[in-house]
């Protein structure tokens, strides 16, 4: 199965795609580049000088679109990475995991020009964790990569909870891989992130079976919620935060702030969030709330440092 659909979701103000695939099929979908010369090319401008420091990365025609496309302007130091390259490495470290390649779904965002893209390889379902209502969270190895700069390479594995398709990642200081574009690919920098997150990951299902043990303490709740989760994430997002955890349901926050806490904030409900409790109940709860808004963001970049400020956050909520 495939499909590709046009978000509101942006990355840095692009419009991006999503297509999910089998890992075996979705290579397809990824562009290829070439890095050009950075000069004007028109003939109306008779006295012209390439640019001795800059280069210029060009998308090549892919698909129906048989235009070649400019992404952006490069050092002559700069290394450009292709995301075929990220794609061939991960399945490398795949396979040198010993994980079955045919087991394996992908989901790719990338933007409108092909510049930026995210992967997420969704590991078999033996590495799920089995929540106690029956609702699975995947296990994913994710990479992020740009061709022209305005993204580092990033790999790490995370969690994904399917009901409700948000992101958690726990164990990221010791998994997260993130690298310059100054050398050459290495399919050995992704597997050892996907190894590193394999191991973490056992750790996870200790400390998630820990999380749902641990009762919510209102009070705890609240001061929580009015400065550590305030500070970081703004009176907004607490706000939806608070809600969530005392009805189920997101809602929309409206001004007045001024003089009001996250606690009594002008609030509109909204929809149920999907797997969640009318009442969050324990601490897994609270960290499940915690990633449905961190993957609401519109901008994939804030989706990703958001989801990787939910260890701090969690930490200071079980001080």
């Amino acid at each position: 199965m495939n499909f590709s659909t046009q978000r509101i979701t942006k990355w840095f103000n692009s419009c991006v795609h999503t297509y999910t695939d089998a890992l075996t099929s979705i290579r397809r979908f990824l562009p290829e580049f070439e890095r050009r010369c950075f000069a004007l090319g028109e003939s109306d401008y008779p006295k012209t000088a390439l640019n001795k420091r800059l280069d210029m990365i060009v998308r090549k025609p892919i698909g129906d679109d048989h235009d070649y496309v400019p992404v952006g302007v490069v050092s002559k130091e700069y290394k450009l990475i292709p995301h075929t390259e990220v794609f061939d490495c991960a399945v490398q470290a795949m396979s040198a995991a010993i994980i079955s390649l045919s087991d394996i779904t992908v989901e790719m965002t990338i933007t409108e020009y092909g510049e930026r893209m995210s992967l997420s390889m969704y590991l078999p379902p033996k590495y799920d964790f089995i929540e106690p209502d029956g609702n699975r969270i995947s296990l994913r190895l994710v990479l992020l990569n740009s061709v022209e700069g305005s993204t580092r390479f990033h790999a790490f594995v995370g969690w994904y909870r399917l009901v409700c398709s948000n992101g958690l990642i726990i164990g990221v200081a010791k998994s997260e891989l993130k690298a310059r574009h100054v050398g050459d690919m290495n399919p050995s920098m992704v597997y050892d992130a996907l190894e590193q997150g394999l191991l973490d990951s056992e750790n996870d299902r200790v400390t998630f079976r820990e999380w749902q043990k641990i009762p919510i303490n209102e009070k705890k709740l609240e001061q929580w919620v009015t400065k550590p989760l305030r500070n970081s994430w703004g009176f907004k997002a607490a706000a939806r935060a608070y809600h969530i955890a005392t009805t189920g349901h997101d809602a929309k926050v409206s001004p007045p702030y001024t003089g009001r806490t996250p606690l009594k904030a002008n609030i509109k409900s909204l929809g149920r969030v999907p797997g969640c409790p009318q009442r969050a109940s324990n601490v897994f709860d609270i960290s499940q709330i915690l990633s449905w808004i961190a993957t609401q963001r519109r901008d994939i970049q804030e989706q990703f440092a958001w989801q990787q400020q939910i260890p701090e956050l969690m930490q200071e909520y079980l001080i």
